[in-house]
């Protein structure tokens, strides 16, 4: 179990690489970011611990995803599976529980925790085939998976727009805004197949430039409800 956590570990380091980050620079500006998107989040509005909570339940239910947990159970014995799984959520959850206790919201810090070990005992299966539509249909494929993975966080995103709205808030506006665009760069971590780049007719300048003006359209079709 722990050669498992200090491979998880080695492949963010090697992912943050690959984009051209110096791992601990990136683990560093990743806490504070979240710092200051939480710190700003609860500043704006009443709602922040229910957004909260709903986070941190989108994000764990993406490790309990089938194929995930069927590979780790041919992995791991039973009970070694159980502890990995735990393992996992309650990392995962530690930031937000941290960040709840520091807010004073000690039940909501309760519940999440609770949440976070019984999601550890489910696997999430597709009852039924649902396809999420999109407006990306005309476009590759990174923000059509990634706006599909990420729905619920673009839903907290549209609710943010439309609290804002409503109490007049300009500032929760723009950090609404500025959710959505952040929730579009993290669509771009699963890179494409490279046979796409292979057959590209082009130069690797246009293919990167195709993909900028791609993505720029697609944020801003991405952030309609703040026009």
């Amino acid at each position: 179990m722990k050669y498992y956590f200090h491979l998880q570990y080695q492949r963010i380091l090697r992912k943050l690489g690959a984009f051209g980050i110096q791992p601990l620079l990136g683990v560093a500006l990743a806490v504070l970011g979240f710092i200051a998107l939480s710190k700003f989040l609860f500043y704006k509005t009443t709602y922040a611990n229910w957004i909260y909570v709903a986070a941190a339940i989108s994000v764990l239910g993406n490790l309990g995803e089938q194929k995930r947990n069927d590979f780790l159970k041919n992995t791991f014995p039973v009970e070694r599976f159980r502890q990995v799984r735990i393992v996992e959520n309650i990392t995962i959850a530690i930031p937000f529980l941290v960040y709840l206790l520091y807010e004073g919201d000690y039940w909501f810090a309760l519940g999440l925790s609770i949440i976070a070990i019984l999601l550890a005992t489910f696997t999430f299966r597709r009852v039924f085939h649902f396809t999420i539509p999109t407006p990306f249909w005309k476009f590759p494929f990174e923000f059509i998976v990634g706006f599909r993975k990420l729905f619920l966080l673009v839903l907290i995103g549209f609710f943010l727009t439309f609290q804002a709205i409503q109490v007049g808030n300009h500032n929760l506006g723009f950090f609404s805004l500025g959710l959505q665009f952040f929730i579009s760069l993290m669509y771009y971590n699963q890179p494409e197949n490279p046979y796409f780049v292979w057959v590209f007719k082009g130069t690797s300048q246009q293919f990167l430039g195709k993909k900028i003006a791609t993505s720029l359209i697609c944020s801003r079709i991405s952030t309609f409800q703040v026009i």
